[in-house]
């Protein structure tokens, strides 16, 4: 049965490029994108793929945190220069993927990026009587970047002209690669265990930081902001604006 789905807070990953406000994004001519990102994109896309696994409602007891991974990045890269609009699922990592538009992104439009990556697809997911959320029919971006036992991530973007869409479309191509990839084990079918936060971390991981599993106690940072805690309501509706 349906009961109310969990929701995590607004603020989104920063599924970025490189600042590209002066370049024409709308010109025929491919742009290189620079691999790897500044530290300073890489920090945002963890801080904020981080901020709505530990902001889940309810709380996760399992939650890993996730970390940087190059060599899912280079992966990532290789993916996007394909300029291909399809998840390459042939791989040992899952893969999520978002075309932007012509013109340079900006932090809006890539928080609009995780809102449908994660917010909206929060519908796909529903919970067993015990009250551990499963996984539901599909395999979308929202499992994979709450699912408790993911542990690292690695992005690119590539400028297409010329995207694989079912149509010729141009904009600018983002991709992330994730591991270890979602599984469908029918005797681990829980995106996470709901309990609570890093009251159940494997025994690899047996530190908290700030509700999140890791292997490190973390160290103190007075700029640590809380988000929110949006809970949905016993129906699916739409998420608010």
């Amino acid at each position: 049965m349906r009961r109310g789905l969990p929701i995590v807070s607004a603020a989104a990953a920063l599924l970025a490029i490189e600042d590209v406000s002066g370049i024409d994004l709308a010109s025929d001519n491919p742009i290189e994108l620079p691999l790897p990102y500044t530290r300073e994109i890489i920090k945002a896309f963890l801080d904020e793929h981080n901020a709505r696994r530990r902001a889940v409602v309810p709380s996760a007891a399992d939650m890993r945190k996730l970390s940087w991974n190059s060599s899912l990045a280079r992966a990532a890269q290789e993916s996007a220069r394909r300029c291909t609009f399809t998840r390459d699922t042939s791989t040992a990592y899952a893969q999520s993927v978002f075309l932007g538009g012509r013109t340079a992104l900006d932090v809006e439009k890539v928080r609009e990026t995780m809102v449908m990556w994660v917010d909206e697809e929060m519908q796909d997911l529903d919970a067993d009587d015990d009250g551990d959320w499963l996984l539901f029919a599909v395999h979308n971006h929202a499992s994979q970047a709450l699912w408790a036992e993911t542990t690292s991530l690695g992005c690119a973007s590539q400028w297409c002209p010329n995207v694989v869409l079912g149509g010729a479309t141009r904009g600018v191509l983002t991709v992330c690669n994730y591991e270890p990839p979602l599984t469908r084990d029918a005797k681990k079918p829980r995106l996470f265990r709901i309990g609570n936060p890093c009251s159940k971390c494997p025994a690899a991981l047996p530190h908290c930081d700030d509700r999140l599993c890791t292997a490190s106690a973390p160290a103190f940072d007075a700029e640590t902001e809380q988000l929110p805690h949006l809970v949905m309501p016993t129906s699916p509706e739409p998420f608010p604006e």
